[in-house]
């Protein structure tokens, strides 16, 4: 693992349940996939995939998967 970066909310600061973890290479990045996705920590279930692109005009793609939670703030 080279990095990870905690998404927070802008305004609060409070983490917002994501996070982006750079790996040192591929296969590193499919094994942890392979092995922590669908587990439980914290009774969560946590849900990894490999991050998408931004896309060439700079905004972000959408991931394909919403969160089934719902925030109130």
């Amino acid at each position: 693992m080279l990095s990870v970066k905690v998404v927070a909310d802008r305004d609060t600061g409070v983490p917002r349940g994501r996070a982006f973890v750079e790996m040192s290479s591929d296969e590193e990045a499919q094994a942890a996939i392979a092995s922590l996705n669908g587990k439980r920590i914290d009774d969560r279930v946590i849900h990894l995939n490999e991050a998408r692109p931004k896309r060439i005009d700079g905004s972000t793609v959408r991931p394909a998967m919403r969160s089934h939670r719902k925030h109130r703030y």
